[in-house]
């Protein structure tokens, strides 16, 4: 059960905050802060000390000195990459030739720059072209091809030739093992089997 009214009728909702309103202004003045608390307030911060802005640049400057001393050291200073570089151009130099060619690179290019592959068009300029390059290329074997690298080459695919050879006789070798094995297997199988059936005819 809730509280009874105060007078014989309830309040609205407005008489009941224009009552709220009425003891609030009845009520005393909040009290004073302490003397101690209002002088504090009255003196306010404390200044910042003042900033010595003359060392500072010095030091700034002295700062950048300093680096660009630093960046000029480096500058000068050269580095282990660029000595290799000047290694490779003096190497480069020494040499005669600007590449070489294996005969099978020279085989390949004469191949595809033959005259005789565009003699069947009849045309004489196409054939002429041709030609001209061929006997460039074909003067200049002693200059592009190396003997070295051919020999390198051959010798590359000889033991990729060897290393094939031996695989493939592995295999076979694997594959009459595996072939052997299935035999003696297959051979126990039929001979159990046999034994089986021999017991069998015998208890019967």
């Amino acid at each position: 059960m809730g509280r009874p009214p105060i007078g014989k009728v309830a309040m609205t909702s407005t008489e009941r905050s224009r009552r709220y309103r009425a003891g609030l202004s009845t009520k005393p003045a909040a009290a004073t802060k302490p003397a101690e608390h209002a002088t504090k307030q009255e003196a306010g911060p404390r200044p910042a000390p003042e900033r010595d802005w003359g060392a500072e640049l010095r030091q700034r400057e002295a700062e950048i000195t300093q680096l660009k001393a630093r960046i000029a050291e480096l500058e000068t200073k050269p580095s282990p990459s660029d000595d290799r570089v000047a290694e490779l151009e003096a190497a480069l130099k020494k040499t005669q030739r600007g590449f070489i060619w294996s005969m099978k690179e020279y085989r390949d290019v004469v191949w595809c720059i033959h005259p005789d592959r565009v003699k069947f068009l009849n045309d004489d300029k196409l054939t002429a072209r041709f030609d001209a390059a061929f006997r460039v290329v074909d003067e200049s074997k002693n200059l592009l091809v190396d003997k070295k690298a051919e020999n390198r080459d051959a010798e590359h695919h000889a033991r990729e030739r060897n290393r094939m050879e031996q695989s493939r006789k592995w295999r076979e070798a694997w594959a009459a093992q595996e072939a052997a094995r299935k035999a003696k297997a297959k051979e126990r199988y039929e001979r159990k089997k046999a034994e089986k059936a021999a017991a069998k005819a015998a208890q019967a």
